[in-house]
């Protein structure tokens, strides 16, 4: 084109004397075609000759050719980059290149692609992109300003979700009540304000993964479980939402006569308890047992229910998986020789990774203190271990603070309660614990009873997040919420609410 410009400019130039001026009007179609026009220029400069008449034209044309050069140019510079309506305020924006890169939580291995979203801070989308295999690191251009990052794994046909979703909107199954692949969900609070921010988000299972085994049902046509309630959907702010529902499975016979269905994939259990029902179908009769369960199923942990049918549960063979967390077993009895009243549950014990075995003489006790108690100005969140003259207790603190997650150490330095000292952070499970204990109506209880008792102590919150450990890093969790224990930011303030957990004897 600056060829063609150049050889109009010169036989311009030489015919300057021969052409009058004209005052005739151009117009400039927008449709005009630089392809067209330079075609018809080119057949211009193969006319030897040229009348009076045919300069005039040939000036116009090189006017006409000239504006249609501009035109194109900013048509092109307009093209490089494209946004759509909602992200169009953000695009007006500096922009600061984001490095971002995911990691797996202990041992899980990662589905990829992994897909990626970027929320402001007021949870409307910032943009999207997938990272392709576990090498790959993305960029993502973004206007200065803080950020949450949201990294999934997993989301094959089984999960629906909005194309270009907010914070608040939800994640669900696509038409089962269940996926027979696992999501791993991980996010990362960001500020951008120099170029070259570099990224990395944990992924871990935001699914529990459920086995059944059921034994001598010998006689049976056809059994069914339904459990209940859960959780239908996950918010991309990591909060599991929508009513409580109930899921219907169709059990299989194998080769050994056991009824089983094979591992699937739910959302935790919406509440406290779950509800199983069994129905089975046998020569025409149909039965059907229900238990309760003080427990639900839980994000990243096995949930197994392997039973005899008319015999007491039997926790052999369980689910073996790598990087998932420990398996909840479920221990009820159901048929139709069962006296009434539950065999106590299995599993889920808290450890004691402070106690190192010490006891603790119990002053002053004369029974075992019951969760939401208190117990030497502290609140009893969990009693186990329990014989004819000790027990185990995890305490929480009636105190907490305000702080960073560097600031925790500096915070819990010296801290001392009636002698009980050595306090920390919760672990993992004890998070989980703290949130089945106090939540809900139980934490509006346990928090009357601290305004009642100690005017001078602060309530638990239900909705500032309260930091825990996990191994050696930071999480964070919401006591009124069973949504998903996060990974901590380094800038962000969180609740500092201690624990300790000791053996404890009543002599």
């Amino acid at each position: 084109m600056k060829t063609l410009l150049s050889r109009l400019q010169i036989n311009l130039h030489e015919s300057n004397d021969k052409i009058q001026a004209n005052d005739d009007t151009l117009f400039l179609s927008s449709c005009i075609s630089s392809v067209n026009t330079a075609h018809s220029l080119s057949t211009l400069f193969q006319e030897k000759t040229i009348s009076q008449n045919s300069h005039c034209f040939l000036h116009k044309a090189f006017l006409v050719f000239h504006g249609a050069f501009i035109v194109l140019l900013g048509i092109l510079a307009t093209s490089c980059q494209r946004f759509d309506d909602e992200t169009e305020e953000l695009a007006t924006a500096e922009a600061v290149s984001l490095n971002v890169m995911t990691r797996s939580a202990e041992a899980n291995p990662i589905q990829y692609p992994v897909e990626l979203f970027a929320f402001t801070v007021d949870g409307k989308y910032a943009g999207s992109k997938s990272i392709e295999s576990e090498e790959e690191t993305i960029t993502l251009n973004l206007p200065k300003g803080e950020y949450r990052l949201v990294a999934l794994s997993g989301l094959t046909n089984d999960y629906d979700l909005p194309e270009k979703p907010t914070a608040e909107d939800a994640i669900s199954f696509t038409s089962k009540q269940y996926a027979n692949n696992p999501l791993m969900y991980g996010t990362a609070d960001v500020t951008l304000s120099e170029k070259n921010t570099k990224a990395t988000i944990v992924l871990s299972y935001t699914v529990a993964a459920v086995q059944i085994k059921l034994t001598h049902i010998t006689h049976a046509s056809s059994v069914e479980i339904t459990i209940a309630s859960l959780f239908p959907s996950l918010s991309f702010s990591g909060d599991f939402t929508g009513d409580a529902q109930k899921i219907h499975l169709t059990c299989q016979q194998d080769e050994e006569g056991n009824w089983f269905h094979d591992t699937f994939y739910i959302f935790p259990g919406a509440g406290d308890k779950t509800t199983f029902s069994i129905t089975i179908e046998e020569d025409k009769d149909v039965q059907t047992f229900g238990y309760t369960y003080e427990g639900i199923p839980e994000a990243n942990h096995p949930f197994n229910i392997v039973g005899n049918y008319n015999e007491t549960l039997s926790i052999e063979g369980l689910l073996e998986s790598s990087g998932w967390a420990e398996p909840i077993n479920v221990n009820f009895k159901f048929g139709n020789n069962i006296n009434e009243g539950n065999e106590g549950d299995e599993g889920n014990e808290v450890v004691d990774p402070d106690g190192e075995g010490k006891i603790i003489a119990a002053d002053g006790l004369k029974e075992i203190p019951k969760v939401g108690d208190f117990y030497e100005d502290c609140i009893v969140a969990k009693v186990d271990g329990i014989t004819d003259s000790t027990f185990n207790a995890l305490l929480l603190s009636l105190d907490e603070w305000e702080g960073k997650e560097i600031e925790v150490e500096k915070k819990l330095k010296g801290y001392s309660v009636n002698g009980i000292e050595n306090w920390r952070l919760p672990s993992y499970n004890e998070a989980k614990q703290l949130i089945a204990s106090f939540n809900k109506g139980s934490l509006t209880a346990i928090n009357k009873k601290i305004a009642s008792s100690y005017q001078d102590k602060v309530q638990i919150s239900s909705v500032k997040r309260y930091l825990c450990m996990k191994g050696n890093d930071k999480y964070s969790f919401v006591f009124d919420r069973s949504g998903t224990i996060s990974m901590a930011g380094p800038k962000k303030v969180y609740q500092i609410r201690p624990v300790i957990y000791y053996r404890f004897s009543l002599l």
